[in-house]
């Protein structure tokens, strides 16, 4: 990891950073959810770093991108979109988790030219029908006043909620996540900007081969088995792992299953080629 690059690229008058671990290999931007930064990829993009180049950007008022603007107007969208422009991507794999996956669903639908697959972990959408039964915990650790409170403390108080919350996650995890909590910029909730929620239209517009992941309500996952359902009708090339003992932090609830899914995937969809 101590050779990965940060870097920033200006769009729309603020400043996205980005990780990005280099190389002549085929790309695969990571996007984090919500609260989080570039950061919580670490463990995933060490085990993907040796045969793909890895980009991993902080959303505008996350980890080291800019604050958000006094009037809270922003648009996440059109940032990943200039943001690919700016590297000259012309094609690229995306992996998104929660908020972030919802953001490569909506990129993908709007630019299917642009993105080779696309792995959806806990895509944040529902079916008002049946909505998903989440624990009661994790639903407290995710209130806006909650969130606000980590935003506010500091990296000692973070890791000490972490490990209370998340008792299962591994030491790297923890720093990780606490981290990216209080360089969360709790403006968010002031922002005029939210994920799209007509996600059936945005589904049918998904051509390029899709892994979905979900984790399991028991365990605070929101993506549920009739949603997924529909998705696996809706995107032609898609397919589903639903990783046990994981909730809604997949990749940080059950790390190794979850990269063994998703290494196994991108062997088959978005092969390395040899020289």
């Amino acid at each position: 990891m101590s050779d990965w690059q940060r870097a920033q690229v200006e769009i729309n008058q603020h400043q996205i950073s980005y990780l990005r671990t280099g190389g002549d290999k085929p790309p695969i931007i990571l996007l984090h959810g919500f609260t989080e930064d570039s950061s919580t990829w670490g463990e995933v993009a060490a085990a993907l770093a040796a045969n793909y180049d890895l980009i991993m950007p902080d959303t505008i008022g996350h980890g080291e991108s800019s604050r958000l603007p006094a009037d809270g107007a922003i648009d996440p969208l059109q940032d990943l979109t200039r943001f690919i422009e700016a590297l000259g991507l012309q094609k690229t794999a995306i992996i998104g988790h929660s908020m972030g996956a919802a953001l490569a669903a909506e990129f993908t639908a709007q630019n299917p030219e642009k993105v080779a697959v696309l792995v959806l972990e806990e895509v944040p959408w529902f079916n008002p029908a049946s909505p998903p039964e989440i624990p009661q915990q994790a639903l407290a650790a995710n209130n806006p006043a909650a969130i606000k409170k980590l935003s506010e403390s500091n990296l000692q108080e973070a890791l000490s909620y972490s490990q209370e919350h998340h008792p299962t996650w591994n030491e790297a995890a923890h720093n990780a996540w606490a981290g990216s909590k209080i360089r969360f910029d709790a403006e968010w909730f002031k922002a005029s900007w939210k994920p799209q929620t007509n996600w059936e239209e945005i589904a049918a517009k998904i051509k390029c081969p899709t892994l979905i992941i979900s984790g399991q309500a028991a365990y605070g996952g929101i993506l549920s088995a009739a949603v997924v359902t529909k998705l696996l009708k809706i995107i032609p090339a898609s397919e589903w792992s639903n990783i046990a003992g994981a909730g809604h932090f997949v990749h940080y609830d059950k790390p190794i299953p979850y990269i063994e899914t998703v290494m196994e995937f991108l062997k088959r969809k978005y092969p390395v080629k040899k020289a």
